[in-house]
């Protein structure tokens, strides 16, 4: 459960970075 909850977590931070970056 908490691996699924730190995936779900990660995935919109990802994104987030990787808009800021672009």
């Amino acid at each position: 459960m908490q691996s699924l909850l730190k995936i779900t977590a990660c995935t919109p931070v990802a994104t987030l970075l990787k808009a800021l970056n672009s």
